[in-house]
């Protein structure tokens, strides 16, 4: 998927789950890929969905515990 792929799906799933902190524009993906930034709870949800993956996984990217 292409950052904009990714914004246009964030869109779509925030308008679906009424939260505008869903959306995940091109720039905040961009720093989580190459900056080391980790994502608010709202945009790892939104990664977890866009790229279908339980979010426990996306949570040990970010070395959190999964216990």
């Amino acid at each position: 998927m292409t950052l904009r792929d990714v914004y246009s799906a964030s869109v779509k799933l925030a308008r679906k789950v009424g939260h505008k902190r869903c959306i995940l524009p091109a720039s905040r993906l961009h720093e989580c890929e190459v900056k080391d930034h980790v994502p608010s709870l709202f945009k790892l949800y939104t990664l977890a969905r866009v790229y279908r993956r339980d979010i426990r996984t996306l949570m040990a990217w970010y070395g959190l515990p999964l216990r």
